[in-house]
């Protein structure tokens, strides 16, 4: 059974904690620029401030705050893994590497031009400018040093490399990241009487299901996290895929395209519970 790494990372011999090295972030240009701007802009309508719609969505939906939730998430994963019956273990320096990869991974939103892409219109080009960017963001909080170069290229390695296990394991974390927003949504879309809202909240729920759920089913083969997720779960997970057809009106001339997504998941997701 593995054991979980202390909340820091051994630079010069020093140690510095996550949370001097997230404080660290917030202080800068690009730091700000994140606390400004917020997530999943895309199902957001336009009459909900962006006061409102975090209150809707939580934390997730800022976007400075969702990387110290993601490494929330990582610390999850790990001990849930490592503390598993399952083989796949993290050991301290990968545990390290994960950590900051889910702290850092969306540093470069603060930087690129384009600044936070969602995740299906995110191009292969947008890929490429936030890793050419994101050693330069870390190195320029943790120092230059050897070891900080070094942890640095490995998380721009993690995000690279996403058919490595590093790099499967943090695709798996940010999958259980979506789903659970979108899982916090989901009875909103029933409660509130706004409408519009009501349909945004049902397509972003559609929207992360046939995503994110066949991703974390495959996932639960190596993941135990993913398995638990998806398990403890079932049943708000088998409500969402009820969602009506209306749900997906939003998308227009690709609706039929989304609805076959939709109903594909929905049968992975039948099949393997």
């Amino acid at each position: 059974m593995g054991i979980e790494s202390p909340n820091f990372v051994m630079l010069d011999k020093d140690p510095v904690s996550f949370s001097e090295i997230h404080q660290g972030f917030t202080k800068t240009p690009p730091g700000q620029r994140l606390s400004q701007n917020t997530r999943w802009g895309r199902f957001q309508p336009e009459h909900v401030s962006n006061k409102e719609w975090i209150n809707h969505l939580g934390v997730d939906a800022n976007n400075l705050e969702h990387c110290r939730l993601t490494y929330g998430l990582a610390v999850w994963f790990i001990n849930q893994q490592n503390q598993s019956t399952y083989p796949t273990k993290f050991n301290q320096e990968e545990q390290s590497i994960l950590k900051l990869t889910a702290l850092t991974h969306d540093w470069p939103e603060g930087i690129t031009e384009k600044g936070d892409v969602n995740y299906e219109a995110k191009t292969e080009q947008d890929e490429e400018n936030e890793l050419s960017v994101i050693v330069s963001a870390i190195t320029s909080i943790i120092g230059q040093s050897y070891e900080a170069n070094e942890l640095s290229h490995q998380v721009r390695n993690c995000l690279k490399n996403t058919s490595s296990g590093l790099g499967k394991a943090f695709n798996c974390i940010e999958a259980i990241g979506y789903l659970r927003t979108a899982l916090l949504v989901l009875p909103k879309s029933t409660t509130t009487t706004d409408d519009r809202l009501s349909q945004q909240f049902q397509m972003l729920t559609g929207n992360v299901l046939y995503n994110s759920v066949p991703r974390l089913i495959t996932y639960s083969e190596e993941f135990y996290p993913a398995k638990k997720f998806l398990s403890d779960r079932k049943s708000m997970i088998t409500q969402g895929f009820s969602l009506p057809d209306t749900s997906f009106d939003g998308y227009g001339d690709q609706k039929t395209e989304k609805l076959k997504h939709f109903a594909a998941a929905k049968a992975i997701w039948q099949k393997w519970f």
